[in-house]
């Protein structure tokens, strides 16, 4: 069976210039759309984000740098060698119209790594440089029906291979959220908050819970490269 890394593969590890920015959201409160009441809340929401996105700053937390180290990190543990790298690009904005629509950014296509990352300076392996490329789309906290909020992530990754131009994975990965596209993970049930103010009180627990959503999408990403590739599980089961 064939995986989509050979045997201590060598990867480039990439960082977007402008990851996703942190969301706090309680869309399944009726009464936030009551007209008086829905306003104050919407007031205070925001309040509340700045406030919470300030004391991450003055934490150093940055949930993209951290998805980069934990890529790396599993990726060294796996038997590879991973390579850090931001580039600065634009991204396509994703904007998610309903339960269908497809939250994935569109993206060019796989042989663009070269033309704007001087791949000359970079290891590669029989040629061939990887570029692991995974951008942060949703992450922050939504509260569910039950009004409790829980941390919530979702991480598009795509693997290339720039000399034989492949997408070799092209995947999402939803930590607690309903996504079916997507490769889903369940979180602590324990990390939870009832309302903004315990969460305005409790910025660290906020923050080892979006650590520990990170650390968990990092882990499914190389272990999802480290499986077989489609066509070859499907030459596998053929033969028997």
């Amino acid at each position: 069976m064939k995986s989509r890394l050979a045997d201590a593969s060598s990867v480039v590890v990439l960082n977007p210039a402008k990851p996703a920015q942190i969301d706090i959201s309680a869309a399944f409160d009726p009464t936030r759309f009551v007209p008086l009441y829905g306003l104050v809340y919407d007031i205070y929401t925001a309040t509340a984000l700045a406030d919470i996105q300030k004391e991450l700053q003055v934490r150093k937390f940055d949930a993209a740098i951290l998805l980069q180290k934990e890529l790396l990190s599993n990726l060294g543990a796996a038997g590879h060698v991973g390579r850090p790298h931001t580039i600065p690009r634009e991204r396509a904005s994703t904007q998610r119209k309903g339960p269908r629509s497809d939250p994935r950014p569109q993206r060019k296509s796989a042989g663009v790594y070269p033309d704007v990352v001087a791949v000359a300076e970079l290891p590669s392996v029989d040629g061939h440089h990887l570029f692991l490329d995974s951008q942060l789309i949703i992450y922050g906290f939504w509260a569910g029906a039950n009004g409790d909020f829980t941390p919530k992530l979702m991480v598009h990754a795509r693997m290339t291979d720039t000399a034989a131009k492949q997408i070799l994975m092209d995947r999402l990965f939803a930590y607690n959220l309903a996504e079916p596209k997507a490769v889903r993970l369940t979180g602590d049930a324990a990390e939870r908050w009832s309302d903004l103010q315990s969460m305005k009180a409790d910025v660290p627990g906020l923050e080892r819970a979006l650590s520990g959503g990170v650390s968990a999408v990092a882990a499914a990403i190389v272990k999802e490269l480290q499986t077989p590739e489609p066509a070859a599980a499907e030459s596998r089961a053929s033969a028997k």
